[in-house]
């Protein structure tokens, strides 16, 4: 008797149905699936749904959900058009995590636009973007850098990153901030580099890009994207500074108690900068 109850057992295991494995943790399907140990990490890069079939029965002990959302980064030349795209997640019915896009560069003399972290201003100085233009605590991204100078010392800003402001005067952008939540560390949301001056181009050399994707500004050599997928600024061009990177927000833990359901997932775009990203963690064993 006790080795059929046994083989009975282990026959119920191999069909699924047991009470225990991964009925105790979230079962969910979307966007680009990969395994980091335990947990189960879903990347979207263009907008779609995130589908739960399985609530974790222990959320608050660490087999709830982990998320990371960077919103697009923002471009130059001082339009609404070149703004980053929102990135957000719905998490609940009551419950949508969004990211600012980031802002543009200002144009020669133009002021930076706000943003998740705001865009250089252009060379003649102006008021600089302001990062963290959705109010988040806490924020979501820094401020652009100043243009400043007068004559042919004349140089546009860097924008901002989720990590420190853009630099001054055609300086780099500034930094993003890390995630392991892929499984390894990675920076996103770096914002771009300020360019140079104008004619005569390329005097003097344009500023890099921040750690997250930041672009290259324009001076000696050419000005660059935002990298998609990190939600870097666009680097800066003659006369033009950096774009902001997208507002990034994120949790460390594993704690964020999502039922079964169906949920969009909108990945910011536009702006000419680097397309944005929604990361959505848990364990699954």
């Amino acid at each position: 008797m006790p080795l059929l109850t046994t083989f009975a057992a282990a026959s119920a295991k191999a069909l699924g149905f047991t009470s225990g494995g991964s009925s105790d943790f979230i079962e969910a399907t979307g966007g680009t699936v990969t395994e980091n140990g335990n947990y189960k990490v879903h990347t979207f890069t263009s907008s779609s749904t995130f589908v739960v079939s399985n609530q974790a029965k222990d959320a608050a002990g660490g087999s709830g959900l982990r998320y990371l959302i960077v919103g697009a980064g923002g471009g130059f030349g001082g339009s609404g058009s070149q703004r980053g795209g929102n990135s957000s997640a719905v998490l609940s019915p009551s419950t949508t995590i969004s990211s600012t896009g980031g802002g543009y560069g200002g144009n020669y003399d133009q002021a930076g636009s706000p943003g998740g972290s705001g865009g250089g201003s252009g060379e003649a100085p102006r008021s600089v973007g302001s990062g963290n233009a959705g109010g988040y605590t806490p924020p979501e991204g820094n401020n652009g850098g100043s243009g400043s100078g007068t004559g042919g010392g004349r140089r546009p800003g860097a924008g901002g990153g989720a990590g420190a402001v853009g630099q001054d005067s055609g300086g780099n952008g500034g930094d993003g901030l890390q995630s392991d939540i892929t499984g390894s560390n990675t920076y996103y949301a770096g914002g771009g580099g300020g360019g140079s001056h104008g004619p005569p181009y390329g005097q003097p050399p344009a500023g890099s890009g921040g750690q997250g994707g930041g672009g290259q500004g324009a001076g000696p050599q050419t000005n660059t994207g935002g990298t998609d997928g990190l939600g870097g600024g666009t680097g800066g061009t003659s006369g033009q500074a950096g774009g902001g990177a997208g507002g990034m927000r994120t949790v460390t833990t594993y704690t964020f108690d999502i039922t079964k359901g169906t949920y969009p997932m909108t990945v910011g775009t536009d702006g000419n900068g680097g397309d944005g990203v929604i990361v959505l963690s848990y364990k699954f064993q």
